[in-house]
Parts: C-alpha cells; structure tokens; sequence
C-alpha cells in the first residue's frame, strides 16, 4: 500500500465537516476558517489520488460553463483539467459574449438552466463589480425565483475586481506543501513586496487577497511598497483586523531592504500602481516626482522607490532567515538582471524560481477542483474515502 494512501486510510475522519453544498465560492472573506481547511485538505488528497492514478470523476452528466476573459490561456487551462478530474464536461464563453453594459438575462438563464457549475474569470477592473461578480449573483438568484431553471448552479468566482481566491487559496497551500502544515505557518514572517518589472503586473487584487487570507492564519505579514502602489484601505484594516483573531501580526512600510530582515517567506507581486483617482494630490505629485527620478537612474528616493531598487539580489536574500527565505514570484522578465538573480549553490536560482511558480500552478487545478467537489456534495471528504475503501490492493 503506498504511504500516502495508507496515511489517508488510517485517518478517515480527519475532517468530517460538511462541505460547501450550494454556496458560492466569492472571495476567500466569505469563507469560515474551516470552510477553507475543507477545500486545502481536499485539494491535497485529490493530489494523492492524481499521484496513485485513482479516478475521482464523479459527475456522470454534469456541464460546468466557464467564463473567461478573450485571451486568458493560463485559466482556462486550469478549469478545463479541473472539470476533467472532477468529471464534469467543460465549456468555454468569452466574457465580451455575455454583456454589454450588463449581463444579458436571457443569456444566462439558458446557461444556467443547463450549467452545474459556473467558473468566472474578469481581468478588466475598469468595469464595474456589481456588472459581473455580483450581477451574476443577482440574476441567478432572478432565475431560481422565477421558476426559469430548477437548480441553481453554483459560481465560482476565478478572478475579478471582487477578489482573487483561487490564487490565494493556491498559494496557501503551496506554502502547507511547503512547511508541513497550516500551525506551522503561524508566526511565520512573510515579506509581501511589490517587485519592479518592466513589461509585466498583475492586479492590486492579487496582493489585496494574499494580505487578507495569510493574517486570518496567524502570520506574521509585512507589506512592503513603494509610493504609488499603496492598497485599498478596506484591506489594510481587514488584515488588522484578522490579526487580533488569529494572533499575527500585520504591518506596512515602503523600506524593501528592512522588510527582509528575519523573513522565512519573501512574496514578490508586481502589482499595478494606485489609479490616479485613488491618490491625493500630494500623494501624486510624490508619485510622479519618483517615476521622474527613477527614470534618470539616480539613487533611491522617496523612501527607496527606483523601481530597479526593488528587486530581491543575493545581497538582499541573506538578509532574510538563515539567508534561506522560501521565494515566491510571478513569471516577470528580468532581462536586464539576469546576472543580480543567478546563483549557484543557493535556493534562489531561475531554476528552482521556475519550479516554484509550476508547482503553484500545478496546485491551482486541484484547488479548482476541491472547489467543484466542495460546491457540489454535502461531504465531498465521504466521497474520497469511499474510493479507498474500495480499492482491491488496499
């Protein structure tokens, strides 16, 4: 019997709360602690089960529709090999197909009608939540009221301007994979840090939801930023507020080099700048006076920000842990310093940077799928069990 398979067996009931049966899955917010203990846990033992080549396809006929922004190849991966492991037949919709100033209401009742799962991925911000997220919400509802659609199938929300869940709860587990369990990570000091790049960055929703999800499990969380790139207030007092229930910690500065200092875990996110709207007049003028500087190459002003200062070397590294901080980032290019971040005999090399990103990549279709299970089944955890114990060799 293979270890893991046996370590399953022996503790069947290591989480025997029901699932999310029927609840949307929007934002890692509205989710219980133990709402997102269920779907880490069965992410990993679909991972188990993936590894041991044992079939967890459920759904005989059910159809899951996701919606997706035009190009977004990555996503739509993810949900097309989540649908495959959970047996549900996938279809794609562009997003730009299903509303103009609105979501078109007959559209979505006939999807719905014949949906069990919707997943929805929306990169533009610019639009408003309430038109996408939270529109479809309304009209689904609109539809169950209504009499149009027997069952409500239940979304997901991948991505949009209401949140970013399915990467947070990623990176969570990631980090569980990483450090043993989810008791390990409390107290760990995690470094969140805005990183310069020149042709790549990924939505404030992204750090919004990592700060917010990490505080409520005890972490010690420092967001590190340059003028300009400040979060929305509402989730700097979510963290704060998280932190008195879990006993972390959260803090902010814009000293890059100081935020290193002790890190177990450094996050680099090259998330976009604060809209113009969002700064106050003297915020802007300091904004736009170190994108001036930075330009000319001079040193660090305005607390640090050449963009070209905030990139994590190997000099930086050793200011972290032991000088051996677990490294995440996103796929940015680094042309130009190619020769600051290669290191041979060191943990932070292209290499292991590249395996880092595909492992949590990799670990975004199971969080998908667990998703599906969880939304699905009133105890997705029976389900798994079921299957062990009816394995011949076990």
């Amino acid at each position: 019997m293979p270890e893991k398979i046996r370590e399953i067996k022996q503790k069947p009931g290591k989480i025997e709360k029901p699932g999310l049966l029927g609840k949307d899955i929007i934002s890692t917010e509205l989710l219980t602690i133990g709402e997102i203990e269920i779907i880490i846990y069965l992410a990993q033992k679909l991972k188990v089960f993936r590894d041991h080549q044992m079939s967890t396809r459920f759904f005989g006929t059910a159809t899951g529709i996701g919606i997706f922004s035009d190009d977004n190849f990555n996503n739509r991966c993810s949900f097309l090999m989540a649908c495959a492991k959970t047996g549900i037949f996938p279809e794609i919709v562009r997003l730009s197909e299903m509303f103009d100033k609105e979501w078109d209401y007959k559209l979505l009742c006939r999807i719905a009608g014949e949906a069990d799962l919707i997943a929805i991925y929306d990169e533009d911000e610019s639009q408003v939540e309430e038109i996408h997220v939270k529109g479809m919400i309304k009209y689904l509802d609109l539809c169950v009221q209504n009499n149009l659609i027997s069952n409500r199938p239940g979304l997901i929300n991948f991505r949009s301007a209401v949140g970013w869940p399915v990467q947070a709860l990623t990176d969570l587990l990631f980090l569980k994979d990483h450090f043993g369990s989810l008791k390990t990570l409390k107290r760990k000091k995690i470094t969140i840090s805005w990183e310069y790049s020149p042709d790549y960055t990924v939505s404030r929703t992204l750090p919004v939801s990592v700060i917010r999800l990490f505080s409520r499990f005890g972490m010690d969380v420092h967001l590190v930023y340059p003028p300009g790139y400040e979060l929305p207030e509402d989730a700097i007092s979510n963290a704060l507020r998280s932190t008195k229930t879990s006993k972390g910690k959260f803090r902010q500065s814009q000293h890059f080099k100081k935020s290193l200092n002790d890190a177990d875990i450094v996050y680099l996110i090259p998330w976009a700048s604060t809209p113009f709207s969002e700064l106050s007049q003297n915020d802007s003028i300091s904004f736009e006076e170190s994108v001036l500087v930075s330009e000319e190459n001079t040193e660090e002003v305005h607390q640090g920000f050449n963009p070209r200062k905030w990139i994590l070397t190997p000099k930086k590294l050793r200011l972290t842990k032991e000088g051996k901080a677990l490294v995440m980032r996103w796929p940015v290019s680094f042309a130009e310093q190619k020769t600051d971040i290669e290191i041979s005999g060191n943990d932070y090399t292209e290499l292991n940077l590249d395996i880092h990103i595909a492992k949590r990549m990799h670990l975004e279709t199971y969080i998908m799928s667990s998703m599906i299970l969880a939304n699905k089944f009133p105890n997705p955890n029976n389900l798994l069990q079921e299957i062990i114990n009816n394995e011949k060799n076990l």
